[in-house]
């Protein structure tokens, strides 16, 4: 008995164990599954937030490119970027093992392209799991390697009409800013404003970020207005900022989203591109005004040679009279008439008409048909008549019968048929010479002098450079030719346009661009005078005073330190300078990620 019961213990007790054994096996390789599911997904969290902070990498190597492009353009050389024969290289390595290889090709429309990698990941062991390497330097298995390339280009420097570094003051009266388009027939007439075709792209821009760093008071802004963040508008109580459908409804106040703090622009290198050049002179200047004067005819023959814009009429018309030469579409048209006189010539067809009667005296030839019969009339027929009887013994007895002609039927006929007329404008061109003097004469080249002074015709596309400011007097002018443009850098102090003088003949801001230099601290604008063109001065502060002349006033764009707006002065963009490439800063055009 002993015996048995220590043998079936012992069996429960190796039953117990083996089952003990089994579920700690079970459960082994259960604890080790899991751990290795967890550590799978570890894994591939630690890959997906590689992936994702490569992009981010990447793309703080695209903006390191795009500074050092539109900072260093001319000599990209230079702050640690190396030329490889190709491109421009630079590469960054940070702390933790992490950086990027920025390359740039210059070229007009440059490429900046961006490889970031990812280090110290540890990835699932899966040939899928390799995404790039870098110089084949780097275990692939460890590395993650995302590359960004991005195109460039040189848009608008001029985006808005006006764009001021640190404020803005427009306390005048009737002041406002809108716009028009002077490449568009429906936004501006014949390229010039018209208040009727303005819009609301009169725009203002302001990087600073004091309280009231835009003061607009009680002008009105058909635009939007950025200042810097932090910044504050201040608008009285007759100002308003938004579209014009916007204002015509609501007349005051600020339109819902119009303003923000988010403005951030930088200016374009306004230095002086060359210190020497053509000098000025002048001359006599023969010129030419056209008019075209234009007389409307009509003709029956067809004029040769054949001006432009002939109309060819078609008549219709009938005669009696057969026409010669004969026309095509001649129709013949035949009536009948009715006369009491035979025609002459007798036309065939002709029937006559009559009536039977008697006479006492013979009728006259031609004047009945057939034969004429004759009774005579006794004494006795006269018997009781008195005086009848006597007349009748006066002038006799004898009663002549027959058929009296009474008219005549004939055919006619009338001819129809179409004619023409030729319509035409005839010209005329009137030419007016005239002879002017000019003090001073720019065709296209570049050209160097102190100051402007007197006359001045741009009759080129050219460049000025003034070394000691500019100040044009009220008897001092500029007239831009039909086919001129300039460009005037402007060093010194200030800058001063008086009076009516400046006439810009083509009529298009883009036409006169004037750069300020840094020494520049003052822009004035004086007198009721129109400007059509561009003002760029980074340091100076600019007054616009007097206006209300026109509507015009201030047609273009600037780009100062400070501005004040006074009087009755009116500025409107031409929103053909957003499309002015080349004279901003390089902008991304392209982004795509590549292998």
């Amino acid at each position: 008995m002993t015996f048995n019961r220590t043998t079936t213990t012992l069996r429960t007790r190796g039953s117990a164990l083996l089952t003990t054994m089994i579920l700690t096996g079970i459960l082994t390789v259960s604890l080790a599954g899991y751990i290795a599911v967890v550590s799978q997904q570890n894994k591939l969290t630690a890959r997906a937030q590689g992936w994702n902070l490569a992009i981010g990498i990447a793309e703080a190597g695209i903006e390191e490119g795009l500074q050092h492009l539109n900072a260093n353009s001319a000599n990209l050389a230079v702050d640690g970027w190396s030329y490889d024969g190709s491109s421009y290289t630079i590469t960054r390595t940070f702390s933790d093992g992490n950086g990027y290889k920025v390359n740039i090709t210059n070229s007009t429309t440059p490429s900046v392209v961006s490889r970031a990698y990812i280090n110290n990941f540890t990835f699932a062991p899966d040939s899928v799991s390799r995404v790039g390497t870098v110089g084949g330097d780097v275990d692939p298995k460890k590395t993650i390697v995302r590359t960004v390339r991005v195109t460039c280009t040189k848009g608008s420097l001029l985006t808005r009409p006006i764009a001021v570094q640190t404020s803005l003051d427009m306390n005048g009266n009737n002041v406002l800013t809108d716009s028009y388009d002077s490449s568009d027939i429906y936004s501006s007439s014949n390229g010039q404003y018209s208040a009727a075709l303005a819009g609301s792209e009169g725009h203002i821009a302001c990087n600073g970020s004091l309280r009231n760093a835009v003061e607009i008071g009680n002008a009105n802004i058909f635009g939007r207005v950025a200042t810097g963040p932090g910044a504050t508008v201040d608008l009285g109580r007759n100002g308003s900022i938004g579209s014009r459908e916007w204002q015509a409804v609501n007349g005051r106040g600020i339109e819902d989203g119009w303003v923000t703090d988010d403005s951030n622009f930088t200016f374009p290198d306004t230095s002086l591109p060359y210190r020497s050049g053509l000098p000025l002179s002048g001359g006599d200047v023969v010129t030419s005004s056209m008019t075209v004067s234009s007389t409307a005819t009509t003709s029956s023959s067809y004029p040769s040679p054949a001006p432009a814009g002939i109309v060819t009429n078609t008549f219709s018309t009938t005669s009696s009279i057969y026409p010669s030469p004969v026309p095509r579409g001649l129709t013949t048209n035949t009536l009948s008439a009715t006369s009491s006189t035979l025609p002459s010539p007798i036309p065939s067809g002709t029937t006559t008409n009559t009536t039977y009667t008697s006479s006492r005296t013979y009728p006259a030839t031609g004047t009945y048909v057939g034969s004429v019969t004759s009774r005579s009339s006794s004494d006795d027929d006269d018997r009781g008549r008195g005086r009848d009887r006597d007349r009748d013994r006066d002038r006799g007895s004898t009663t002549y019968y027959y058929y009296r002609i009474t008219g005549y039927n004939y055919p006619y006929y009338t001819y129809t048929y179409p004619y023409y007329t030729y319509s035409y404008n005839i010209s005329a061109t009137n030419i007016v010479y005239t002879t002017n003097h000019y003090d001073n004469i720019l065709y296209t080249g570049d050209y160097l002098a102190s100051t402007l002074e007197g006359d001045t015709l741009i009759a080129g596309d050219a460049r000025l450079v003034l070394t000691d400011g500019f100040e044009m007097g009220s008897r001092d002018t500029i007239t831009m030719g039909e086919r001129g443009s300039m460009k005037m850098y402007v060093d010194g102090r200030d800058v001063e346009i008086k009076g009516q003088g400046f006439v810009n003949q083509a009529g298009t801001p883009a036409d006169f661009m004037v750069y300020c230099t840094p020494n520049v601290t003052e822009v004035r604008f004086t007198g009721n005078g129109t400007f059509v063109g561009v003002i760029i001065a980074p340091n100076a502060e600019m007054t616009l005073n007097g206006g209300g002349r026109s509507d015009q006033d201030f047609c273009g764009a600037a780009m100062v330190d400070r501005l004040r707006m006074n009087g009755h002065f009116k500025f409107h963009y031409d929103k053909a300078l957003g499309v002015l490439g080349g004279t901003g800063r390089f902008l991304i055009s392209s982004w795509n990620e590549i292998p």
